[in-house]
């Protein structure tokens, strides 16, 4: 656990399209993978794969759209959410490696000199820089947090092939220090019952499950997986969840079950949505709706 693979991957004739994943060839884990590279490579994630899971029922349609519909890393919440993951695990990177923008509207001449002076950098705004480092406090001030991540790896992408098919992730850090794997996530409320609401209507348990099975496919076990979830909005505030084994278990029986739905559907080029392949459906219709009711229609 001491030391993780490295390896350089070959080169795919991608096309961006989700049938590419067909074409399995790697079984890799790439420390320290930047985000855009990250995203150029080909391999069904956790995150397309969890678009498609709904509480009775998956749709392929949305998988599809999600790995096809490709991240836009320019937009504010992405360049915040790379922020708070470099300052929480990789916080030596920052004066290297992000850009301040003191400035207000970011247009015209000053704007496109800053941003040509500081091509390759991560640029935030000004606020946004000091509300990330506020908001993280709590986090990195935990003696329990700080112990767990003392050493190991940030921005860990792992490739494998599960049911004929390329799969990746990328997961946040980790740690050599005490074997485990981390997850950070923001909310608006961190507190039990409605994190775990949020853990499960965002589907956590599947895509922490979907890293932990590339983990061990590339024979990297990692047992213990947590998540570092932040408050955020003031009061700043941090807790962390430990995954229990029952949970992930079955986050990777849905995941499976998912994957090898996607390589059908891959394979006849086919991809139900809401109608599951049908043209017409079942109106869900309410109980209440057609419980007999007085109404007042003079109103």
């Amino acid at each position: 656990m001491s030391d993780l693979v490295t390896a350089k991957l070959p080169t795919l004739n991608a096309t961006g399209e989700l049938r590419d994943v067909l074409v399995a060839t790697r079984t890799t884990i790439i420390p320290g993978m930047s985000r855009d590279a990250y995203f150029a490579e080909v391999g069904l994630n956790p995150s397309s794969l969890a678009a498609g899971i709904q509480r009775d029922r998956f749709t392929p349609l949305f998988v599809k759209d999600a790995y096809e519909d490709k991240v836009d890393s320019t937009q504010d919440h992405f360049v915040n959410g790379t922020l708070c993951h470099m300052l929480c695990f990789e916080p030596q990177r920052v004066p290297t490696d992000v850009a301040i923008w003191k400035g207000g509207r970011r247009a015209g001449n000053l704007w496109n000199a800053f941003t040509f002076m500081n091509a390759g950098k991560l640029i935030v705004k000004e606020d946004s820089y000091k509300e990330a480092v506020e908001s993280l406090l709590p986090l990195v001030t935990l003696p329990e947090f700080c112990e767990y991540t003392a050493a190991g790896q940030a921005e860990v992408a792992v490739f494998a092939e599960i049911c004929g098919m390329q799969c990746r992730g990328q997961l946040d850090w980790i740690s050599t220090s005490e074997p485990s794997l981390w997850d950070l996530k923001t909310a608006r409320d961190i507190e039990p019952e409605a994190f775990g609401k949020q853990f499960f209507s965002l589907h956590y348990d599947v895509k922490m499950a979907m890293y932990r099975q590339m983990l061990r496919i590339n024979k990297l076990p990692v047992d213990d997986l947590f998540i570092a979830a932040i408050r955020n909005k003031k009061p700043w505030d941090a807790i962390l969840y430990p995954i229990p084994d029952a949970v992930l278990d079955l986050g990777w029986e849905k995941a499976e079950e998912a994957i090898e739905t996607m390589k059908e559907c891959i394979t006849k080029d086919v991809y139900p949505g809401a109608g599951g392949g049908k043209a017409f459906g079942d109106l869900f219709v309410p109980d209440y709706v057609m419980q007999q009711r007085e109404i007042d229609w003079s109103a």
